[in-house]
């Protein structure tokens, strides 16, 4: 029996499930057909099969000794897929395939399928941002709008009108078209990433909530908070300095609010703590046990795909920890740092000045044509050029950041 499932990868948790259901109704897996998408059955007895979908590096073809002696067989393998299966009691299984390798592939699939509706969209956004206008002036009667086959001097004879090629609607109703396609695929690999986290045991971290002091105050130590709003995050050089000199002044971290990324602090006694804001693209759960083994405390994380920051503290007495062995090691996260988010500024950065420069074009081709409709050019002119500096200010504390790791002293 052959079973077409062209999302299976979507789902890899119900696909388990589904090839346990169809083992208690006698149809056992033997083969997969990844090209095809194609689940191949053989009738046999009924049986309880527990199965499980790995990814494994490359390289990797045969099942770790640890899972083969807790009962694990390939049922089939297809490259780096591998579908094994295990007869024993759920509960008697004590070694399960790692979900690590599998985690780190949803992240990239997430990365990689969202390019392309932020592309999209920042066009859209582009488009919205001289549209809206447009819709403004024509509701108060300030100016008209007509759609035309293609924009042209000869075709353009009243300035206060706005003046829209058909096309350039189709290309927005074509664009939300293509983002909805990407809305699918993301929210079953974010639904996946859920479900097989939640399965993972306790050790797993997964901090993405508020951080509160172990300290549980009162509501009127609650009271006393002192609020305060920290540097940006995207300087951890300079946000670490101010946290260890807020510690040395005797205002003790308390609370990090999540969202509007306000730090509390209690006034206490000055503490010599170590405050280390890092930064990762894939964190795992060794990630984190690692920093627990060596006494570093996780007071926050805070991140969306594909950025994960972990601000890490630890009281000391004499040296100043750190969690880097070398400079080299540092400012080599600090360079993935800056690749990372330029891999989101510079395309949209790129999109914005072009736009800003195909207006100017525009200015410059009619001059006094463009003296009559000024005050309206310069309003689309600064609202894209303050759009392009919502972008480019952090994006230059991103950069700056990495020139500081390059010419600091370890």
């Amino acid at each position: 029996m052959r079973i077409f499932k062209p999302f299976w990868s979507l789902n890899i948790k119900n696909i388990e499930n589904w090839l346990s259901k169809k083992a208690l109704e006698g149809y056992i897996l033997k083969d997969v057909n990844l090209l095809l998408r194609l689940f191949i059955f053989e009738k046999g007895e009924e049986s309880n099969i527990n199965y499980r979908i790995s990814f494994e590096k490359r390289g990797i073809t045969e099942l770790q000794p640890s899972l083969i002696k807790n009962g694990w067989y390939k049922a089939c393998s297809k490259g780096r897929w591998f579908f094994l299966a295990n007869e024993k009691n759920l509960e008697d299984i004590k070694a399960q395939p790692s979900r690590e390798p599998l985690l780190s592939r949803f992240k990239i699939a997430q990365i990689l399928l969202s390019l392309i509706p932020i592309y999209l969209s920042v066009n859209i956004g582009i488009f919205l941002i001289i549209l809206i206008p447009m819709i403004i002036f024509y509701f108060l009667g300030i100016g008209d709008i007509t759609f035309i086959k293609e924009v042209s001097p000869e075709k353009i004879q009243h300035i206060e009108t706005s003046y829209f090629t058909l096309l350039d609607i189709l290309n927005v109703v074509k664009a939300l078209g293509i983002i909805a396609l990407f809305i699918y695929p993301l929210y079953r690999l974010r639904k996946n990433e859920s479900q097989i986290k939640e399965e993972l045991d306790s050790d797993y971290v997964k901090f993405d909530g508020e951080y509160v002091s172990e300290k549980e105050g009162s509501l009127q130590e609650h009271r006393k908070l002192i609020e305060k709003r920290c540097p940006s995050f995207l300087e951890p050089d300079k946000l670490e300095k101010w946290l260890e000199d807020m510690e040395a002044k005797g205002f003790n971290l308390y609370k990090v609010k999540k969202g509007n990324m306000k730090f509390y602090f209690t006034k206490g006694a000055p503490r010599k703590i170590r405050y280390i804001l890092d930064f990762q693209n894939n964190p795992t759960a060794a990630y984190y046990e690692i920093f627990k083994l060596d006494q570093w405390e996780l007071a926050y994380t805070v991140g969306t795909l594909p950025v994960k920051w972990s601000l890490w503290s630890k009281e000391y007495t004499d040296e100043r920890p750190n969690i880097y062995s070398n400079k080299e090691e540092q400012v080599a996260n600090a360079k993935k740092m800056a690749l990372t988010y330029s891999a989101f500024y510079l395309p949209t950065i790129a999109i914005i000045s072009y736009s800003i420069i195909k207006v100017f074009i525009l200015l410059i081709s009619d001059i006094s044509r463009t003296i009559e409709v000024l005050p309206y050019m310069i309003f689309i002119v600064l609202f894209l050029v303050s759009i392009l500096f919502l972008f480019c200010f952090p994006y230059s504390k991103i950069i700056s950041f990495y020139i500081r790791a390059k010419g600091r002293e370890y």
